[in-house]
């Protein structure tokens, strides 16, 4: 029983542990004077964010104990559920909303992003219907049709909430575990090209997300408003400088940046530790995201591969769209950083994919120990 929670890939799983860990401190620095405003305790979202962290640990043990082949044959039931809480969020005493979207589940007075736990379906399912179309994965018809619609009923439930840029990662995963099980590149971009109307249709037909694609085309041309939010992440990054202006002395989070201990929070790293520390902190992610493909590539079987794969590019896309807002590189869409954006649903969703591809880092080991 000890040896399923043997961890194999002790660099990949140390990297987790640094980044959970860092990403603690920085919401305890960014988030205090909005606690302390809010709750009357500056602690108070750290001590939420410990709780994630702790209940992510044990997420990561489930995942980590359990023979990933179960989690695949049951990719079905795991898809089947992300659908009916994507529904549930619309039933009005089930669902609740937040910020203008209907996006969680509330029982019992605990709050739970299903989209979050869709990505994470998603990438199951994948991973047991890609594997099991075998070469017929190549055909467009029984191949990137069926996958492409679970994928768009997926992000179309999405869009009720409405919720775009998970919409837009769930999309993007899909693609790419379609492509990396043999699917053909031209299918799939010319499936892209076909769906590029579609998609700039839904993205400009709603009023705020057309403000969001202005802001970030001219984010000075209304500073004061729409594009204030990325305006003042700016603003961060140009205060921190080379070295920053110390832990805890940054200035944005005195209700400058909106919730800036979320989904900005790599703006208060930037100014409160400068760029040598964002380097550090994109080197970092890159770091795991190269171990997590890497344990994919070594993976046992196909199976292995593609669970490994998927898991780390929902990882790295989110890393990619955050920070690629953050820094006014892609326009505003509310995705968090993993390990460091408050939130309880994405920190146990993450951690149960970095235990899954672990998962198949052991049987990996497993099957080389056998073969000695």
């Amino acid at each position: 029983m000890r040896s399923r929670f043997l961890v194999q890939d002790r660099l990949f799983f140390a990297l987790v542990v640094l980044l959970a860990l860092c990403g603690l401190v920085m919401v305890y620095s960014a988030s205090s004077v909005i606690a302390l405003d809010r709750f009357g305790d500056s602690w108070f979202y750290f001590k939420r964010q410990l709780v994630f962290v702790l209940g992510g640990f044990f997420c990561l043990g489930v995942a980590l104990a359990t023979d990933y082949h179960k989690w695949i044959r049951n990719g079905g039931y795991l898809l089947g559920l992300a659908i009916v809480m994507l529904v549930a969020v619309q039933i009005p005493g089930i669902g609740s909303s937040g910020g203008g979207a209907q996006r969680w589940l509330s029982v019992g007075g605990i709050g739970f992003q299903p989209a979050e736990f869709t990505k994470i379906a998603c990438v199951i399912y994948m991973t047991w219907a890609l594997v099991r179309k075998g070469d017929n994965v190549k055909s467009f018809t029984y191949g990137l049709l069926p996958m492409g619609l679970v994928a768009g009923l997926l992000a179309g439930l999405l869009m009720l909430q409405p919720d775009f840029g998970n919409a837009v990662l769930t999309v993007l995963v899909a693609g790419v575990m379609i492509y990396l099980a043999g699917g053909r590149i031209a299918y799939l971009l010319g499936t892209a090209l076909a769906l590029a109307p579609l998609a700039w249709f839904v993205m400009m037909g709603a009023d705020y997300r057309r403000r969001r694609m202005m802001a970030f085309l001219d984010p000075w041309a209304d500073p004061s408003n729409t594009s204030y939010q990325i305006v003042q992440s700016f603003t961060a990054f140009f205060s921190g400088g080379v070295w920053g202006q110390g832990l805890g002395n940054g200035q944005e989070k005195l209700h400058y940046l909106p919730e800036v201990h979320t989904d900005f929070i790599a703006a208060v790293v930037g100014e409160e530790l400068g760029f040598i520390a964002v380097t550090v902190l994109i080197l970092t992610f890159l770091l795991l995201v190269w171990r997590g493909y890497r344990i994919a590539l070594r993976a046992p079987d196909r199976s292995g591969f593609l669970l490994a794969a998927g898991c780390m590019t929902v990882i790295a896309l989110q890393v990619v769209l955050n920070l690629g807002v953050v820094m006014g590189l892609l326009p505003t869409k509310g995705l968090p950083l993993p390990f460091f954006s408050h939130g309880g649903s994405s920190l146990l969703m993450t951690f149960l994919s970095v235990g899954l591809v672990l998962s198949v880092s052991r049987a990996s080991h497993g099957r080389a120990a056998e073969a000695v």
